[in-house]
């Protein structure tokens, strides 16, 4: 017998020894009630552990291949065999149209050997004969991932211990398609005769045969997408965001006609997505839905209550569509699924994380190794804008209003995307990052034919931010992120880049008393909060003149001046 290599991770090393750990799969958590499976192998020797653990690996893959096999209930199975019933009745529906005319004597002809067929399948089960649907039924079985060893179906040969439930099983099923297609032929044989408007209803559950097969999920995805795209109602973020939603969905529940997701199918992709890791992490990269699920991951790597609600928000607007405008499917499936989302608070940088941040190694000695690495943080203090919003920012972004040096935050270029009207705006330029040489650094890039603010920065996937993000949160032990170098504490997620903003926000509230419409105004906020008044008066560009100077944190830059230069 050949057995599973024995590497990570059924292998762990500890101070006692070696151990073997095995994930359980997720569809048999429920029956097992554990995650893994820990064993000590007791020895320190390599070698013999993975012996040890090869073949525990190999015993618990055949046991839980038998809990799969056990899984396909009578149910189930029943469940499955409609399934066919209905496909066969819909290829011969579609198959009635390629027919030419015929007289009614070939009619009748065709009707008595369509009953004649019904009933050999009948006589198949009275006699326990099922030769008839062996072909089938091991091909029903094998994409259920169960496979029936041809000695298994010789009455003559001897059979291994333990094969009686799997030729039960095999019987089940071989019993279920017999009597599927026995009524299958008796249909065709009426239909032979003419007579029509009988119920197509399975006699295996009972309910009725959809002879009018619904598109599959991939086709309406097609539709739904291009029709958001069309109407402008998805920008290119958005859009990556939904088919990252979609290519999950499908990963968890396969490219089904959407008639068959049903809620349990939203509770399954629920519960995996939970179960998968953030999307910034390079270490699972690459890697398919399956291969995740399979893996464990630790609860730091998963996914935030946030983002699994996010995506339940976007697959519920997807049925929502198929349900109502493409009237696809009779019931919306995410009807009455919720998702509790805990909303996380970002804490402003204290005046001790910012002296860390900015009189660091990187800015004393210029060894950042990108200009927007440089800029972006000396940005973010002084204008309280989104990290995207700077991120994004080409040449012609940096502008003068009346005389007065701003960055002008809009959408108009390719790829630049705005979270909310009150977004756009110009941001007056701090007097400290003149000091520090920002113009100067502009005009550099202009005279060099130049079109991008950080020529250096990539655009990631869905956004222009979302390398500065791992930049600068990146938790890896042999390359940690910025903030994490410079001893500043994440407080437990709390403090990220973003803290700039809520830190400029805080700064210009509490500390200068600046009126909460000014401020709106200038880090591009709704005026929610205002009530009915914020329909009035917000702010204006003369306004964030005077709000802008009030941004002091106390830090010398004067050190800084021509460092740009290293960076152009």
């Amino acid at each position: 017998m050949r057995y599973p290599h024995a590497t990570s991770p059924y292998l762990q090393l500890r101070n006692s020894g070696y151990y073997f750990r095995y994930i359980i799969p997720v569809r048999l958590r429920p029956f097992v009630e554990r995650r893994e499976l820990k064993y000590s192998l007791r020895t320190r020797n390599k070698n013999t552990a993975k012996h040890r653990a090869a073949r525990l690996a190999a015993l618990l893959h055949e046991v839980f291949h038998t809990m799969d096999s056990r899984e396909l209930t009578p149910k189930r199975i029943r469940e499955l065999v409609h399934k066919e019933l209905g496909l066969w009745m819909r290829n011969h529906k579609e198959w009635e149209l390629d027919l030419p005319p015929c007289a009614p004597e070939e009619s009748e002809r065709l009707a008595l050997a369509h009953e004649h067929m019904a009933q050999q399948y009948r006589q198949a089960i009275a006699t326990r004969d099922f030769s008839i649907v062996e072909e089938t039924a091991l091909s029903l079985l094998s994409e259920q991932d169960i496979t029936v060893p041809d000695t298994l179906l010789n009455p003559l040969a001897i059979q291994p211990e333990g094969s009686e439930e799997i030729l039960k099983l095999y019987r089940r099923v071989a019993r279920e398609l017999s009597d599927a297609k026995a009524y299958f032929f008796d249909a065709l044989a009426e239909r032979n005769r003419g007579i029509t408007g009988y119920s197509i209803v399975s006699p295996l559950t009972g309910s009725a045969i959809d002879t009018d097969a619904a598109p599959l999920l991939s086709a309406l995805w097609e539709s739904y997408s291009h029709s958001k795209q069309v109407k402008g109602e998805w920008k290119e973020a958005t859009r990556c965001g939904q088919n990252a939603t979609y290519n999950e969905l499908i990963g968890v529940i396969g490219d089904v006609p959407a008639n068959e997701v049903n809620r349990d199918s939203i509770l399954s992709f629920l519960e995996a997505l939970q179960q998968l890791p953030k999307g910034s992490l390079k270490r699972y990269k690459g890697k398919s839905v399956g291969e995740l699920l399979d893996m464990d991951i630790a609860m730091q790597d998963r996914r935030s209550s946030r983002t699994v609600s996010e995506a339940l928000g976007r697959i519920s607007s997807f049925f929502k569509w198929c349900h109502k405008q493409e009237q696809a499917i009779p019931t919306n499936p995410t009807d009455g699924i919720s998702f509790s989302s805990r909303s996380i608070h970002r804490d402003p940088f204290t005046a001790t994380d910012i002296e860390k941040l900015f009189y660091s190694q990187e800015y004393k000695e210029r060894s950042h190794r990108k200009s927007w690495q440089f800029w972006m943080p000396l940005l973010a203090l002084y204008t309280g804008a989104r990290q995207n919003e700077l991120a994004q920012l080409t040449l012609k972004d940096i502008i003068e209003v009346d005389g007065i040096p701003a960055i002008d935050i809009n959408d108009t270029e390719l790829g630049q995307s705005i979270k909310t009207d009150a977004g756009f705006r110009q941001v007056p330029i701090h007097e400290a990052l003149i000091a520090a040489g920002f113009l100067d650094y502009v005009s550099t890039l202009r005279s060099k034919g130049g079109d991008r603010l950080f020529p250096d920065l990539t655009r990631g996937t869905r956004r222009w931010g979302q390398a500065v993000s791992q930049w600068w949160n990146r938790e890896d032990e042999h390359s940690k992120g910025y903030m994490v170098k410079c001893g500043v504490d994440k407080a437990g997620g709390r403090k990220v880049f973003h803290s700039f903003r809520n830190t400029v926000i805080t700064q210009l509230l509490r500390e200068a008393r600046i009126p909460l419409n000014e401020v709106q105004f200038l880090v591009g906020h709704e005026t929610s909060l205002m009530g009915a008044t914020g329909n009035y008066y917000r702010g204006s560009f003369n306004d964030s003149v005077g709000v802008i100077k009030q941004l002091d944190f106390g830090l010398d830059h004067l050190f800084l001046q021509g460092h740009w230069k290293s960076y152009t």
